[in-house]
C-alpha cells in the first residue's frame, strides 16, 4: 500500500468528508482497494448512520463498501464471490462492535442527527473530532487488515 490508510481516512474526515467516504476513500488512496470516480459520492448518503438516520455506523458502512469493491460479486452465479464477501463483512461488523459496544450512529453517539438539536449537541461535545475520528480509524484499519488476509 502506498500510505497508512487510516491516516488518509482521518485526514479526509477532518476535512469535512463524512465517516463513510472518509474510509473508503482513505483505503482507495492507500491502493487497498481500486479508486473509482464514484468516490466519494457512492458513500455520501451513508453518513449519520445512513442520511442521518442513526443507524448502521457510517465509517463502518465505507469499511463495508471496500470489501464489497474487493471481493464482491459481478452476476449473480458468482456464489464464490458472494462466499468470501459475507464472512469478511460479518467480521468486520463483529470487531466493530466489540470495540466499541454497538454498530448504530445513535447509539454510539447519543445524538439525534436528523434533528437540529440533536446536530448541536453532537457539535457541543466535540464528538466529530473525538468519538468519531477514532471510529473511522479503527473501521479504517480493521478493513485493511481484512482485506489483506485474503
Amino acid at each position: 500500500m502506498k500510505n497508512n490508510p487510516a491516516d488518509i481516512a482521518v485526514g479526509y474526515f477532518g476535512k469535512g468528508y463524512n465517516c463513510a467516504e472518509s474510509v473508503l476513500m482513505g483505503l482507495a488512496e492507500s491502493g487497498a482497494v481500486e479508486e473509482s470516480d464514484l468516490m466519494p459520492r457512492i458513500a455520501t448518503g451513508f453518513g449519520g448512520g445512513v442520511g442521518r438516520c442513526g443507524e448502521i455506523c457510517g465509517a463502518l458502512s465505507g469499511g463495508i463498501m471496500a470489501l464489497s469493491l474487493r471481493f464482491g460479486r459481478t452476476n449473480p452465479d458468482d456464489k464464490e464471490a458472494r462466499a468470501r464477501t459475507y464472512p469478511k463483512v460479518a467480521g468486520l461488523v463483529e470487531a466493530f462492535e466489540q470495540e466499541f459496544g454497538n454498530v448504530r450512529c445513535l447509539d454510539l453517539t447519543g445524538c439525534d442527527m436528523q434533528a437540529e438539536e440533536g446536530r448541536a449537541e453532537f457539535e457541543k461535545r466535540g464528538l466529530h473530532a473525538g468519538l468519531c475520528a477514532k471510529l473511522v480509524k479503527f473501521a479504517t484499519e480493521e478493513t485493511s487488515r481484512l482485506l489483506s488476509n485474503e
